[in-house]
């Protein structure tokens, strides 16, 4: 049996910012706690009420968009469960960073 690799692009991620009026933000990688030095995808936004506006856009958009579009048999509900299930915040003095341990970074 092998795992698949999860992984969400920076265009998506941008895409999910400009739906939530968030321009103010950077797209990277991140290793959380935890984490052991893994890196991870994140968006750095500036503070709670922003990350808020981000997760309801991100789960509007990925209700209606497939996180693996050259892969027809995966299930977009499931992908946007599994991201949904991953997501972690942790704050950064004058910011939040939104992260999804378990999903690499696509440029």
């Amino acid at each position: 049996m092998t795992t698949r690799t999860r992984s969400i692009t920076q265009s998506l991620l941008d895409e999910v910012c400009d739906l939530a009026n968030l321009y103010d933000y950077t797209v990277r990688t991140y290793s959380g706690r935890g984490m052991y030095g893994n890196d991870c995808a994140a968006v750095v936004l500036d503070g709670n009420r922003e990350a808020n506006r981000f997760l309801i856009a991100l789960g509007a958009l990925t209700v209606e968009k497939a996180l693996y579009a050259d892969d027809s048999d995966v299930d977009p509900s499931a992908d946007a469960m599994d991201l949904a299930d991953s997501v972690a915040m942790d704050s950064m003095g004058r910011g939040i960073v939104v992260y999804f341990p378990g999903w690499t970074l696509e440029s």
